[in-house]
């Protein structure tokens, strides 16, 4: 046992430490250390990388024979911390250069603050050699040398004059001002919202209803009632706003009633929700954004009922009728909003698209829909539904203002089209389409060849490379799910998380609500909301470990430039009025495709092909989260090609 560490010692009056025993040792005798590798070196046996600072065991011993002005010269035995390795590395101290030196086993990687030090010793060693012999040289260097001295204390007389200046300003009054400042901004940018939406929205009196303005009703020849049932009068519909913009020319445009109007009920598509909300007291933001680029309101539109349907239909205020095909359904959940487009109401609208609320009602209305990338537009102002999946989407007819569209509410500049990388067509998906593949890939396949060149254009399996790279979906495919009979059943399964997630994240948004007002539904849209309502909190953590492993997934698939093909929808618009019952096959095949770019949060666009037995068909475009501004300018890249090459197929299959 050793001594015990005092504070003090007692040591005798006679004590004397010369007559201390002391240890015999071999001259030379390695001692045995705990010590730290004083560089970073790799081993040159198996390459391994041994970083300075690593407490290694060593072994330490006084080289014999060599010396520096009288400094001893010590070696240092390490051994290579690989267990697979273990070669011995041997160093030694180099006291002329207050440094190591590897001697054998490594070699000292490259260090950047030697590098500068030896290219300053060059530098020093080049002007001593130019001012040998030459004073006019020593004198200028000298000159430099003193400007160089005077411009540093000119810099610190400024610093030290700015702190001086600093001492005197009282830091309260600062953070005062300060304060003042944001204040005064704050409530300048309020007041000039309120203008906006009062100038765009105005209040609506007591008993108040709103007419279409003559201006309005002259440019459509007074001819409403012809035309698709698509909105109701202000006060009585609790849905879908419409506007109209200018951005280079004057634009039609209108907004769902999810989204917020200062002064308007918000009404989710259902009578007994007005009945229980107050007014919004604020604009959603994607509104002003419109707005501020030149929207004025003229009117509101039929939605699904707490945009839970890709349907359309709604029993308490009528379905919009689809311009492409009145006995169809129109899609959903922002019907109106397609239908005004493809009616030519409006220039373009808003949506919210979570499972495919813009996406399919552009579909079935042959128009184009934008999805974009999850969380690219604030859904602030919004009547959450699943905020996991929740995007605020859009319509239009016109490639053209579907890219401005875009711009004014992802807040993007002009970009230059990009050309793609690659076009990737899964046959397994193409598969689930009831049209035919030569009014789908094939004008897709052919407008590519004209544009980009065939190279370009990809097969795959998509099923079986979302099987193997998200692992988390075997937890939703060993149910035995029994769509999958019918469908893709790694998208079957991807399809189940995503319902689950949205029906959960549903729950906690409405639960509440849905139970203490027990609301009127339509038929189908009643038990849908009551399964939400008694949904389980389970599995929701590997509902989010789908996500991030599908979003990484399609990620490494796309790269940067890449764009995957899907169908839209796997076939023709349902008839209105169909029995829920039927339509199973045809939803589960649908939310398969959908899934896609609702789990991964990537952008979509449906673009139309024209009409198949005079039903509209379509074609989406996938690109990653965050290649919004590119897949919008690819769109406008390929529309006119696509649309000449569909009209081609077209008429060679009627």
């Amino acid at each position: 046992m050793g001594e015990r560490k005092v504070v003090q010692k007692y040591y005798p009056p006679d004590f004397d430490p010369a007559k201390l025993p002391r240890v015999g040792r071999r001259k030379n005798q390695q001692m045995k250390i705990r010590d730290m590798m004083p560089m970073k070196v790799r081993c040159n046996s198996c390459g391994n990388f041994i970083t300075g600072g690593t407490k290694l065991n060593s072994r330490k011993e006084v080289v014999s024979g060599k010396t520096y002005l009288g400094i001893k010269i010590y070696r240092f035995y390490y051994k290579c911390n690989n267990p697979k390795c273990s070669s011995e590395i041997i160093i030694t101290t180099d006291p002329q250069n207050s440094d190591y030196a590897v001697e054998s086993g490594a070699r000292r990687c490259f260090e950047p603050w030697r590098a500068a030090d030896e290219e300053a010793g060059k530098r020093k060693l080049k002007r001593e050699f130019e001012e040998k012999g030459n004073s006019m040289k020593a004198l200028e260097n000298r000159t430099l040398d003193s400007r160089r001295e005077m411009d540093k204390l000119a810099a610190l007389d400024y610093l030290k004059s700015m702190k001086a200046r600093h001492a005197t300003v009282s830091a309260n009054d600062m953070l005062e001002k300060l304060h003042s400042s944001d204040v005064e901004k704050k409530k300048k940018l309020e007041e000039e919202d309120e203008e906006l939406t009062k100038l765009n929205f105005p209040r609506p009196k007591e008993d108040f209803v709103k007419r279409i303005s003559d201006e309005v009703f002259e440019e459509h020849g007074g001819d409403f009632l012809k035309r698709p049932k698509v909105y109701e009068d202000v006060s009585s519909n609790p849905t879908d706003a419409l506007v109209k913009t200018s951005f280079h020319r004057t634009h039609r445009v209108k907004a769902p009633s999810k989204f917020d109007v200062d002064g308007y009920v918000t009404g989710f598509g259902n009578p007994d929700w007005k009945r229980t909300h107050s007014a919004a007291v604020s604009t959603a933001p994607s509104v002003l954004d419109v707005l501020r680029a030149g929207a004025t309101c003229v009117g509101k539109t039929v939605m699904d009922e707490m945009a839970y349907s890709i349907n359309g239909e709604n029993v308490h205020y009528g379905t919009p009728t689809n311009p492409c095909a009145p006995d169809r359904v129109p899609g959903g959940s922002s019907s109106g909003s397609a239908v005004a487009v493809g009616a030519s109401l409006v220039d373009f609208s808003l949506g919210t698209d979570t499972g495919g609320s813009v996406r399919v009602p552009a579909s079935y209305c042959g128009i184009l829909g934008f999805r974009p990338s999850h969380d690219a537009i604030s859904t602030s102002g919004v009547t959450p539904m699943a905020q996991s999946f929740d995007t605020v989407g859009w319509f239009a007819r016109d490639p053209v203002l579907l890219n401005q569209v875009g711009r004014v509410l992802l807040h993007s500049p002009n970009m230059d089209p990009v050309r793609p990388s690659q076009i990737i067509i899964p046959e397994d998906c193409f598969s689930l389409s009831s049209i035919p593949n030569h009014r789908t890939t094939q004008v897709l396949v052919k407008s590519v060849e004209k544009l980009f060149g065939g190279q370009i254009l990809k097969q795959i399996v998509l099923g079986d490379y979302v099987k193997e790279k998200v692992p988390s979906l075997q937890h939703f495919m060993s149910n035995g799910n029994e769509e999958q009979a019918y469908n893709i059943p790694s998208l079957a399964a991807l399809s189940s998380a995503m319902r689950l997630l949205q029906r959960y994240e549903f729950k906690k948004n409405h639960a509440e609500w849905v139970t203490t007002v027990n609301p009127t539904l339509g038929p189908g849209l009643h038990e849908r909301v009551w399964d939400a309502v008694r949904t389980p909190e389970e599995n929701i953590d590997v509902c989010h470990s789908v996500k991030t492993e599908l979003r990484a997934a399609l990620t490494f698939l796309l790269e940067d430039h890449g764009v995957l093909a899907l169908p839209t929808v796997p076939g023709d618009p349902p008839k209105l009025q169909s029995n829920p019952a039927s339509l199973e096959v045809f939803r589960a095949r649908a939310f398969s495709l959908l899934s896609v770019a609702g789990v991964s949060g990537f952008c979509q666009v449906s673009i139309p092909l024209g009409m198949h037995n005079n039903l509209p068909v379509s074609i989406s475009l996938l690109a990653k989260h965050g290649s919004d501004a590119f897949l919008l300018n690819l769109v406008e890249t390929l529309y006119d090609t696509i649309k000449k090459e569909a009209e081609i197929s077209e008429k060679m299959s009627s």
